[in-house]
């Protein structure tokens, strides 16, 4: 059983960023009706970036086979009709709505107060050799270059945490990583720092979907 996250991207097109808090703060409410949304937590984009959403929200399930569940269940159905019907509809634009099983997390303890989370959106392509392998090798040599790279990037940039996730055909990874400092620039290349011995096997190339600097506003937990 494993992990994973739901991910849904917005943009506010009308109202007060405090109506906007107020509204996540219910439509999420209503959401953990459903006993297995484990947690939720939102982002603001703090940079004027045109291709990144300017909010992002993370919902936490225990497994897929969860999800599968909360997408038929009584409090999504409720959650939808609210948002069909108030503040929602007319205030609150969908931009992405993407699942992504959790590749891995990894936190350095830290004395001084993060400053941000840099959020990555990456389409990833397969190299030969990975298409040459099984569908769990396949899995396994990408969870263990993943760890890998982002362990070696993490230390080489001074980025205190980080956490991946990786879509269903492993064809999209969403990174996130935060530090008591300002993020490196080289950490928006990450993959271009590789170890000089890596392990596990390289895709052929990712590339930027969106990225951007985000502000943790709010988290909601049982």
């Amino acid at each position: 059983m494993k992990a994973m996250i739901n991910l849904v991207a917005t943009r506010q097109k009308a109202g007060e960023p405090a109506e906007l808090l107020r509204w996540y703060n219910d439509h999420v409410t209503l959401l953990m009706g459903f006993e297995d949304l484990a947690s939720a937590s939102l982002y603001r984009c703090t940079a004027i970036d045109q291709a990144a959403p300017e909010y992002v929200c993370l919902y936490d399930f225990p497994s897929l086979a969860a999800f599968d569940a909360f997408e038929a269940s009584v409090a999504k159905e409720r959650a939808r009709q609210v948002m069909a019907s108030g503040w929602g509809k007319q205030s609150l634009e969908v931009l992405q709505r993407s699942q992504y099983l959790t590749g891995g997390k990894r936190m350095e303890p830290t004395s001084s107060s993060e400053l941000g989370v840099h959020i990555q959106c990456l389409d990833v392509t397969p190299g030969p050799a990975q298409a040459a392998h099984q569908a769990t090798d396949e899995a396994d040599d990408f969870r263990r270059w993943m760890s890998d790279s982002l362990y070696v990037a993490a230390a080489r940039t001074g980025v205190n945490r980080y956490a991946w996730y990786a879509s269903l055909d492993q064809r999209q990874v969403i990174v996130l990583a935060s530090t008591s400092t300002t993020i490196s620039p080289a950490w928006l290349s990450w993959w271009d720092l590789p170890a000089s011995d890596p392990l596990g096997i390289a895709p052929s190339a990712i590339k930027v979907h969106w990225q951007a600097g985000y502000q943790h506003l709010s988290a909601w937990c049982r």
